[in-house]
């Protein structure tokens, strides 16, 4: 029941995750860009490349953060039963 007018919450978001927004509009810049000059192919290729190994790594940083998250649980539980029995 507010009668403020509608704002559009994306610039504060990219206020708030200055980088979110990177990898899509570099890649579009960079492809706008390389069709202007006629270098498409080789621009576009590097940066899909760059792109594919960005994601290759950000997975794998994943993978290595939910491993210690669970091995940090584990042994949490571990603690949490030896106080246990030791009472």
């Amino acid at each position: 029941m507010n009668n403020d007018p509608v704002s559009d919450p994306a610039p504060r978001l990219r206020a708030q995750f200055p980088g979110a927004d990177d990898e899509q509009d570099g890649a579009s810049q960079s492809s706008d860009r390389a069709e202007e000059t006629g270098e498409s192919s080789s621009v576009a290729s590097r940066e899909s490349v760059r792109q594919q190994k960005r994601r290759a790594g950000l997975a794998k940083k994943l993978q290595s953060v939910n491993h210690l998250q669970k091995s940090l649980d584990t042994i949490v539980f571990a603690y949490v039963c030896i106080l246990y029995y030791m009472e």
